[in-house]
């Protein structure tokens, strides 16, 4: 497996940054990509992967400004691979970044902890440095 995926963000997919090493993985910036499944599946892949032998500490961020509803089945899966972690015993926490001003991505956020164990952390945009 490979210690890192990274993909660089476009105007309609987001820069991940994916370290097995650190437990660190990010998501940041627009979900709008023409085919989610082709964008998501060799991230699903890694990740798959990582779950088997992950680092102490998982910390999974989603900083997203916006993304379609053929990406939310995408977030949602790594949420829910989160939460399979947990239910393991690992230390996970997924943080959930929005902006202030966003309304219904606070309402996602919220709806997200609302189906998993796993702690869904909300984090006001201003209140948050990666």
């Amino acid at each position: 497996m490979e210690k890192q995926f990274l993909k660089p963000q476009s105007s309609k997919t987001p820069e991940i940054h994916f370290n097995a090493s650190t437990g660190q993985l990010h998501l940041t910036g627009k979900s709008i990509p023409e085919n989610a499944y082709e964008f998501y599946k060799s991230l699903f892949d890694w990740l798959t992967i990582y779950i088997q032998a992950p680092a102490a500490y998982t910390e999974m961020i989603f900083r997203l400004s916006y993304f379609n509803s053929s990406s939310t089945e995408f977030i949602l899966q790594f949420i829910k691979e989160m939460d399979k972690l947990h239910a393991f015993g690992k230390d996970v926490k997924v943080i959930w970044v929005y902006d202030e001003e966003d309304e219904d991505m606070e309402e996602v956020g919220r709806d997200f902890q609302q189906m998993v164990s796993v702690d869904v952390e909300l984090r006001q945009s201003g209140n948050f440095k990666l």
